[in-house]
């Protein structure tokens, strides 16, 4: 069965959200050790792509026992390109944090940038997934917010590890 337009657009925001969630982990507990931001950044993404690829063979398995046959190779490269969100996710975090290993920030700075980045963007998907769904007003700011609150948890969580 062929997925619709609607499903493949809530099957992008939901791998740009755990995505962001999965870079925002890294930061969060890395941002407590004497890890240089460019390293940092080169870990959020090989740490992406690996999540990346385990979450697209987890859904050919997945699929395979569901469906009863088994996948080319074709059928999970199809896979693979339907999860890629998850890995461009990272790409702005990593960013972030690279303006720092350059040097236009101080030391802890570039994952404070680094963090905030990846709340604005989970902010975002939050309104996207809101206008989406049709939401308008407080029900689409109330995505908007719960969409976010999983980045400020992190951000709780890189200030605990730091401190």
């Amino acid at each position: 069965m062929s997925p619709t337009d609607a499903e493949r657009l809530g099957h992008r925001y939901a791998g740009a959200i755990y995505g962001t969630i999965l870079a925002l982990s890294v930061v969060a507990v890395a941002a407590g050790g004497a890890v240089k931001p460019g390293v940092l950044a080169v870990g959020v993404v090989i740490t992406s792509v690996v999540f990346w690829l385990a979450h697209a063979y987890a859904e050919a398995a997945g699929r395979q026992i569901a469906q009863r046959q088994r996948y080319t190779f074709a059928d999970r490269a199809q896979i693979a390109r339907e999860e890629w969100p998850m890995v461009q996710a990272s790409v702005p975090i990593a960013a972030a944090l690279l303006v720092g290993q350059i040097g236009f920030l101080g030391d802890q700075r570039p994952t404070w940038l680094a963090m905030l980045v990846g709340i604005a963007m989970l902010a975002g998907w939050g309104y996207a997934v809101g206008r989406a769904e049709g939401l308008h007003g407080a029900q689409r700011l109330w995505s908007v917010v719960t969409t976010a609150a999983f980045g400020v948890v992190l951000l709780a969580l890189k200030i605990l590890v730091s401190h």
